[in-house]
């Protein structure tokens, strides 16, 4: 319930365009969330996912590339190329380019 809370203050962050602060929030919630599910499950992905958003918004893209990449594999592991977040490679490069 934590890590929802942490999430939900960080999209508030985020929405406001305080990039930083969200980045601590959702790096706080996935510290949460390894802790109580395994590192492969799909709030994971999301939360990295997260951090792959504001990281981009700062202007850390490799760091965001990095992230983007992690949620990618886990989604690919769990659901096998069936996921919506699946699309995100498309996304990714749109914004790199």
């Amino acid at each position: 319930m934590k890590a929802d809370v942490l999430n939900t203050i960080a999209n508030l962050h985020f929405e406001k365009g305080n990039f930083s602060d969200a980045l601590v929030c959702h790096n706080k919630s996935l510290a949460i969330t390894i802790g109580r599910v395994s590192e492969t499950h799909l709030d994971v992905a999301q939360s990295f996912n997260n951090i792959a958003n504001a990281n981009c918004m700062l202007g850390n893209l490799d760091i965001a590339l990095q992230f983007y990449n992690k949620s990618l594999d886990i989604v690919q592991t769990l659901y096998g190329g069936k996921h919506i977040l699946l699309q995100m490679p498309t996304t990714i490069l749109v914004m790199f380019t």
